[in-house]
């Protein structure tokens, strides 16, 4: 609902706290908005076609209003109201709602009830099935030997296990960097090392499939690892002036380019923090 959506963004910025109050006139602001996500306009089965409702898919202002509206939701009925049926516990991110009730009985009455709060907006729900319930991007297990329960990381049915191929025309640090931050994920949502390990072994078997090597996985995860429990001692010294330069990628010689130039700066600039980004060369498509 994008016009009640925008009410409730002017309603808390101009009749709210008085310190967050813009300096644009309210209906300035208000049509702005409009402007930026109503009624817009697409192709479809070879006609233009106007969306009257909702924001558009792949808008940057999409999870940002679907967050406001939900937040108004969340605050004026789930924590507000008080009913028999409603959840003991709520947290929600964006879109989505962990909820725990005291009876199984009490989900389909409080998703009617929610439902019913505006037309356009109609809440569904989804329960654990064998002591399993997936949200988000865990999967929550209840623990037979412990009262909080196992999280592990869900892999989608439609997963299909497919990165960058090892043998793909990027820089290296790509390669390293999406093992890196993978890991990172396995090992903040797991609940445990026992859960974490065999996560792990799953992205790790993943890997392999797509050409990589299994000393480049277990260096990076150990470079993870190193980090998280001997992190380096950091030491203040003069801020140091960031300069980052844009190259396309032409294989080793972007890596001999980007260390020789890092050699002479750290020589004649040492409070400069030089870095190389290198992007994709020139294509096809470039040339149109």
């Amino acid at each position: 609902p994008l016009t009640k959506t925008i009410n409730i963004c002017l309603k808390r910025l101009y009749h709210g706290d008085p310190d967050i109050k813009p300096s644009i006139p309210e209906d300035a602001l208000g049509k702005l908005l409009q402007l930026c996500v109503c009624e817009s306009a697409f192709v479809f089965g070879g006609g233009v076609c106007r969306q009257v409702d909702g924001v558009a898919v792949g808008g940057g202002l999409g999870p940002l209003l679907a967050n406001i509206c939900m937040a108004h939701l969340e605050g004026e009925f789930f924590l507000k109201a008080q009913h028999p049926f409603g959840p003991s516990c709520c947290r929600r991110c964006v879109g989505g709602a962990f909820c725990l009730f005291a009876s199984g009985d009490h989900v389909g009455l409080f998703l009617n009830f929610i439902s019913s709060i505006d037309t356009s907006i109609r809440f569904d729900g989804e329960s654990g099935v064998d002591g399993r319930l997936p949200f988000l991007d865990t999967i929550i297990k209840r623990s037979l030997n412990n009262i909080y329960p196992d999280v592990a990381t869900r892999v989608k049915p439609t997963d299909k296990g497919l990165f960058y191929n090892s043998q793909s025309f990027i820089p290296e640090s790509y390669k390293s960097n999406l093992i890196y931050i993978l890991v990172y994920r396995v090992f903040h949502i797991a609940s445990s090392y026992t859960i974490f390990h065999h996560d792990l072994q799953v992205l790790k078997s993943k890997f392999l499939k797509n050409g990589f090597s299994s000393v480049l996985f277990d260096l990076t995860v150990r470079k993870f690892l190193d980090k998280q429990y001997t992190p380096e001692e950091q030491v203040t010294t003069v801020r140091r002036m960031k300069v980052t330069m844009l190259l396309p990628y032409l294989g080793p010689l972007s890596v001999f380019i980007e260390r020789r130039l890092a050699e002479l700066i750290a020589g004649f600039c040492p409070l400069v923090d030089f870095g190389i980004i290198c992007g994709r060369g020139r294509t096809i498509g470039g040339l149109f």
